[in-house]
């Protein structure tokens, strides 16, 4: 079977950094980092989940996305340049780029998170956090797992009571109503179970040793070792080359000035993972070829 999620087995601290260096270097707010950001975080977000799920994902974000721009041209007047005048306030181009822009940072952060939170299992989070502190890396470990547990719960909920005739109803505040109940019914049963966890924990003794020994199955290969190397590679040439990505829109917006190089490393840092995944499949079949 070929390799389906090569990054995500990669050493916890190799996936630390790089989310690191991305958060450092989405946060430039200029459109190109951003347009790489976001479609970096697009295609691995793909090869994890698939293409549907991501097109679905979509529908939603962009509603958000068109929300943020229509806030703030709305909100923020700066800029030389007005489009037209609304209400006697001006809505400058400076300003609706610059909200297409952070529209656009946000999508990225959305799905860098998303695909973080396939990718960060539980033993991972206790492997990164329990050295510094037992109780820390549980109350993490049980955070993360809540949501899903809960949209689980909740989905499997309204099944059944939709199939009993739970919300047959034609008053519309009897069904949100109804729906608010389940849904709180669901937060605290979602509650309850996942802190119990806590208490079964510390009724063993859990984080009251520090003697207490730790087991995990991650040691450091040479795949990390050379996935480092290109990680710090293409970090070095961002940071030696920060000025050309600092971007101002205001009160005019800045000439461009990225060279296709500064580009190309920003394009390949952002698309590490997916890069390592073709990678790995590729190898794969190269080897199921010779056998």
């Amino acid at each position: 079977m070929a390799t389906v999620h090569a990054f995500r087995t990669l050493h916890p601290i190799i996936l630390v950094l790089y989310v690191l260096g991305v958060s450092g270097i989405i946060f430039f707010i200029n459109p190109v980092v951003s347009f790489f950001a976001l479609m970096g975080a697009s295609v691995y977000f793909s090869l994890l989940v698939g293409l549907p799920k991501l097109l679905r994902e979509y529908g939603f974000y962009l509603w958000v996305g068109i929300w943020m721009i229509l806030s703030y041209s709305m909100f923020t007047h700066n800029g030389k340049t007005p489009l037209f005048f609304l209400n006697d306030q001006a809505i400058t181009y400076e300003a609706t780029y610059k909200s297409i822009v952070l529209a656009v940072v946000v999508l990225a952060v959305s799905f860098w998170l998303k695909c973080y939170s396939l990718i960060f299992t539980s033993d991972k989070v206790l492997f990164l956090l329990t050295k510094l502190s037992t109780r820390l890396g549980l109350l993490c470990t049980l955070s993360i797992r809540f949501i899903p547990l809960c949209k689980a719960e909740f989905k499997a909920k309204q099944r059944v009571l939709k199939a009993n005739g739970y919300y047959q109803t034609t008053s519309y505040t009897d069904r949100v109503v109804r729906w608010l109940k389940v849904y709180w019914y669901v937060i605290t049963y979602t509650f309850e179970h996942v802190f119990l966890t806590s208490a079964i924990m510390r009724s063993k003794g859990y984080g009251y040793t520090k003697k207490r020994s730790h087991f995990h199955l991650f040691t450091f290969h040479k795949k990390d070792g050379w996935f480092l190397l290109s990680m710090l590679a293409l970090s070095g040439c961002i940071v030696l080359w920060h000025q050309q990505y600092l971007f101002y829109y205001y009160p005019a917006i800045k000439p461009w000035a990225m060279t296709w190089y500064g580009a190309t490393v920003v394009a390949l840092y952002f698309l590490l993972p997916s890069l390592y995944e073709a990678k790995e499949v590729t190898q794969w079949h190269y080897l199921q070829s010779k056998m």
